[in-house]
């Protein structure tokens, strides 16, 4: 009896075995699916699909995602365009939890502003949460930053995100703030009083928080580490004399701000480029930046996955120029970036990949940087019959074509990790012939 139990007691032993390595797998894959990049902590599968929201297709349909979008570009392989919701703007598109947040208005004598959602960027959802919630503040737009968002309404309005979005405006010279965890769901902060009377300008999230840039009687920088409770941030006249501030990003080593410094606002002769850094957002340091001549001020600053760029706002009549930074705290002069476009083109960026666009002989014309200094052309495929800026041209209105600047773009474009979205309008008088949109993907 005894040899006869043995394997009976074996069987039982690997039967117990198999049960319990059942229940460590099942235990390990519903860890896994609890850690899916982009789902916000304590959201299902279930429960987004479940979400209270109305579809807005644009038509069209998007290419397959790339398994990696940290290569550089070589091209963008154009998806057929499509048309957004007649009577809606898309006014700003940046990259949030693993998918894409538009800013957009509605209406014509009586125009709303909301938040739409979408996962390729050619289909777009509204949330009826927020349809109301910000009422007609004005034309609201978007800016990527390495942590989230940053949008702004018109002159009205900002909204910035990190890890918890923040939409900062203005209602009669009184700021305005909302906070929300996940771009749906927002809350009015109630103290605005650290901003005063003054104009809130461009507020941006990064690694320690957020900063925000305006003015009242002299320039300002304020900081959060919530975006729910603001301070103003003191600027030591050593640091900030007679300091301009044009533009500010967050970066993955703190925050820079662009701008200029005179010694008098009325002579363009004292007018110096200048650029200030910071760790925290708090504590700031004046950068060294080099300049071959004055009335000259750093206006712009994009952010790629290799260093800083940063374009000349001109005070004077004289050539643009162009600066290159690694972290924001020396820069040095470099050959202008545009020039190598053929002519005058437009720098967006989504924090690793710089793309300068623009319209040359009639055409389209995009290059990529990671640095702001080597610039490679975009070679198109895909459906090209009708490009961003073709769209003017291609109608007419009473047998009065419609031109196009070629300084001046009548699109948008928006650069995001897998490639760019575009949106165009084409727009007679008062007449209004409805919004277009392209997507592109990155090809390596």
């Amino acid at each position: 009896m005894g040899k006869l139990s043995e394997p009976a007691s074996r069987r039982r032993a690997l039967w117990t075995l198999l049960v319990i390595g059942l229940s460590v797998a099942v235990i390990a894959v519903t860890l896994s699916l609890r850690a899916i990049p982009g789902r916000p902590p304590g959201a299902s599968a279930t429960a987004e699909a479940s979400a209270p929201a109305r579809s807005l297709a644009a038509g069209g349909s998007a290419s397959p995602v790339p398994s990696t979008a940290d290569f550089a570009w070589a091209g963008l392989e154009w998806a057929k365009p499509s048309t957004v919701p007649h009577g809606w703007s898309i006014t700003h598109i940046v990259e949030w939890n693993g998918g894409l947040v538009a800013a957009v208005t509605g209406g014509y004598t009586n125009p709303v502003t909301d938040i739409w959602h979408s996962t390729d960027g050619v289909n777009w959802t509204a949330d009826p949460r927020t349809q109301t919630l910000f009422g007609n503040a004005g034309t609201l737009t978007v800016d990527a930053g390495p942590r989230g968002l940053i949008v702004r309404v018109g002159p009205n309005l900002s909204v910035s995100a990190g890890l918890t979005p923040v939409a900062p405006g203005y209602a009669n010279s009184a700021p305005l703030l909302w906070v929300s965890p996940d771009g749906a769901e927002w809350t009015r902060v109630a103290d605005t009083t650290a901003f005063g009377d003054a104009v809130v300008l461009q507020v941006a999230a990064g690694r320690a928080g957020f900063v925000a840039i305006g003015q009242d009687s002299a320039d300002r920088i304020w900081f959060s580490s919530s975006g729910t409770d603001w301070q103003v941030v003191p600027l030591p006249p050593g640091v900030f004399g007679g300091a301009d501030f044009y533009a500010l990003r967050a970066t993955e080593s703190g925050f820079v701000i662009a701008g200029h410094t005179a010694s008098s606002s009325t002579q363009p002769e004292t007018v110096k480029p200048a650029a200030w850094w910071s760790a925290d957002g708090r504590s700031w340091s004046k950068a060294t930046v080099e300049s071959d001549s004055v009335g000259r001020s750093m206006a712009t600053l994009n952010v790629g996955s290799g260093g800083l760029l940063g374009l000349e706002g001109v005070q004077n009549d004289h050539g643009a120029g162009a600066w290159s930074s690694v972290d924001g705290r020396e820069w040095r002069l470099i050959e202008p970036p545009l020039a190598q476009s053929g002519g005058t083109a437009i720098v967006t960026d989504d924090g690793r990949h710089m793309v300068s666009s623009g319209l040359v002989l009639g055409g389209l014309s995009m290059l990529s940087s990671e640095d702001g200094i080597t610039w490679t052309p975009l070679v198109f495929s895909g459906d090209t019959t009708i490009l961003p800026g073709d769209l003017s041209s291609s109608h007419d209105i009473g047998n009065t074509p419609l031109t196009q600047d070629p300084l001046n773009p009548a699109y948008e474009l928006y650069v995001l990790r897998d490639g760019v979205v575009a949106t165009g309008v084409a727009i007679y008088g008062d007449l209004w012939h409805g919004q277009t949109l392209w997507r592109a993907r990155a090809v390596p």
